[in-house]
């Protein structure tokens, strides 16, 4: 609300989250942004609380603004509202009256917009990025201007494997270990076998260290080398801890009946094997503050700030 004079104090929070379709968060758990300070507000200390899976349904995000408890005793009043930009640019606003806000409060909303909306988007342009911007203006008489953007970002941390065998006989019994880049750990073991019937079967093996993957999405396919034809196809999202898996495929029983007919003994099969995951995991780190007072007729230019820290929750 602007004063008579035409004054007003005004903060645009701007918070990004790579990797955001890699939240392993479930309804009513949330991520928190790094912490904002504003200092025209009586050096009041914000962040943005957002429920990647929602406070009442996994269908929805929540987002809120919370004010953190800090040594100012007074009142903030303030009009604030939320647009979320994803890969494929904006998407949903939601605004709010002055809110009177006592250290500790948070308001937002529960039901801010789909998840559906930004994954579609995402995937579309091949990105995976959430932005989350808070314009905050105060709710007093001011006598000039000060309007300013502090920028922040979260990175969700996650891994990839990749990993392909080429088959040059009739596979019986094959076992593929599967293991970490960064430290070689083994996460699991892939195993495939012939049942009674010639039906391969593939099974997914958890070791121990895999009990710390908060999300995982694999996909794993099986070609036919000779004549380029995909036998097989199987992906999955897993946001919990990963189980034992065992995937039943009658196709290569029909494979190897052909390969027979046409006099052939030697089958050729290239299996391709795809884990991306993360372990909770966060890199977070308030980026700058872009600033300017007209009534100090001062441009306060770009401040960096290299508060780096990692967390695991």
């Amino acid at each position: 609300m602007a004063s008579r004079n035409g004054g007003r104090v005004e903060y645009t929070l701007v918070w990004t989250i790579e990797n955001f379709s890699y939240a392993w968060h479930k309804i009513g758990e949330k991520l928190i942004s790094p912490v904002f300070v504003t200092h025209k507000m009586d050096s009041t200390s914000w962040v943005m609380e957002l429920f990647p899976r929602g406070t009442i349904t996994g269908d929805y995000i929540s987002i809120f603004l919370r004010r953190l408890e800090d040594r100012s005793f007074k009142n903030c009043k303030v009009v604030y509202e939320f647009v979320a930009t994803s890969s494929g640019g904006s998407i949903p606003c939601f605004r709010e009256n002055c809110s009177d806000y006592q250290s500790g409060q948070r308001f937002g909303c529960h039901l801010f917009m789909r998840r559906d909306e930004i994954e579609s988007e995402n995937q579309r342009l091949n990105g995976d990025i959430l932005t989350m911007n808070c314009r905050m203006r105060l709710c007093e008489e001011v006598y000039h201007d000060f309007v300013a953007e502090s920028f922040a970002k979260t990175r969700i941390l996650v891994e990839r494997i990749d990993l392909s065998r080429h088959f040059l006989k009739n596979i019986k019994y094959e076992s593929i270990f599967v293991q970490r880049m960064s430290d070689s750990l083994i996460l699991m073991i892939i195993r495939l076998r012939l049942d009674k019937k010639r039906n391969l079967v593939i099974e997914f093996i958890p070791y121990d260290c895999c009990q710390h993957l908060k999300y995982s999405s694999l996909r794993l396919t099986l070609d036919d080398m000779r004549t380029s034809k995909r036998l097989y196809e199987y992906s999955k999202d897993i946001c919990d801890v990963f189980m034992p898996l065992s995937l039943d495929v009658p196709e290569y029983a029909l494979y190897l009946s052909q390969r027979l007919a046409e006099s052939s003994n030697y089958p050729s099969i290239r299996l391709d094997f795809e884990l991306i995951f993360c372990t909770g995991m966060e890199h977070r780190r308030s980026e700058k503050i872009e600033s300017q007072d007209s009534g100090e007729n001062r441009n306060y230019g770009l401040r960096e700030y290299r508060n780096v820290l990692n967390f695991r929750l």
